[in-house]
């Protein structure tokens, strides 16, 4: 048997209950690469444009969002396509470009 609730905050006995910001500005500023932090807004850029980030970078965002400066709450985060559980299959189309299933490099020209 799981944990009830396991994908949200709310009703979740494992989960420590925050008091999120839900500042909508710094949220959509997060999402859109327009922090002012070059390394945040360059890892949202590259999902938006990519489709796929890094798990490292993941990660990155992820406490930014959470615990660095913003305080929004995980779940507006996991809203965001490509950052949770997003994973592509070769011959899969990302924006137009077709995924070869090697993940590790992909040269794309801008």
């Amino acid at each position: 048997m799981g944990i009830p609730n396991f994908d949200r905050m709310e009703g979740n006995p494992v989960c420590v209950q925050v008091d999120w910001d839900s500042n909508q500005e710094h949220l959509a500023a997060w999402r859109e690469g327009r922090t002012g932090f070059p390394f945040i807004d360059a890892i949202m850029t590259q999902l938006r444009l990519e489709g796929w980030i890094h798990h490292l970078a993941r990660h990155a965002v992820a406490c930014f969002l959470t615990r660095g400066d913003l305080w929004i709450s995980w779940e507006e985060g996991q809203k965001v396509g490509g950052l949770v559980g997003e994973h592509r299959h070769a011959g899969e189309e990302i924006r137009g470009v077709p995924h070869t299933g090697d993940v590790m490099y992909r040269h794309h020209a801008v």
